[in-house]
């Protein structure tokens, strides 16, 4: 569907920081092939209606306010409604506020978590986790641990000069750089 510039302007338009980081780029390209959101040069949440980090600010996430006061729509019994936005809805009545990192999502954003958790699935269910993953090694004990001899095993079964013999290696733990 091809819109208007009549049908744009009435349309809500969105403010959007995005800080450095990896992708930064990316995410900043992606949201200016959008119209109805614009750039936003700082990082202030009560001027814009998302803000895009690489790490999570604390500051950021305290001063977001959950949609229930006193409540949390975790552990909350009824069923929770919240306001229908359409094209109609200005931003006015309704300040969306949204950040790229959850709370507690460790488990989803952070690759390691990611991996142990889906071959921990994978393996309960008795099915090969490299099936869906990608052949991964977590070697916790350098040179001695036996998920680097896994690995030594793995590297040299491919001949020498095979181009598919290609690695992605990643700092040690707690280094965030990777």
């Amino acid at each position: 569907m091809v819109l208007s510039q009549q049908d744009k302007n009435v349309l809500p338009s969105y403010k959007v920081f995005v800080g450095k980081g990896n992708n930064a780029m990316l995410v900043r390209t992606l949201f200016k092939q959008r119209y109805w959101w614009m750039m936003h040069d700082k990082e202030e949440i009560e001027k814009v209606n998302l803000i895009w980090t690489q790490c999570r600010k604390q500051d950021i996430i305290k001063s977001l306010k959950c949609k229930l006061q006193g409540d949390s729509p975790v552990s909350n019994k009824r069923k929770v409604r919240y306001p229908m936005i359409t094209a109609d809805t200005k931003m006015e009545q309704y300040p969306l506020k949204i950040y790229n990192k959850l709370e507690d999502n460790y488990h989803l954003s952070n690759k390691k978590a990611l991996f142990l958790n889906m071959r921990f699935y994978y393996e309960s269910i008795g099915r090969d986790p490299f099936i869906a993953l990608p052949i991964t090694f977590h070697i916790k004990k350098g040179l001695d641990d036996p998920e680097y001899h896994k690995f030594k095993a793995f590297y040299y079964s491919f001949p020498a000069g095979c181009k598919s013999n290609i690695w992605i290696l990643k700092p040690g733990e707690c280094t965030n750089r990777g």
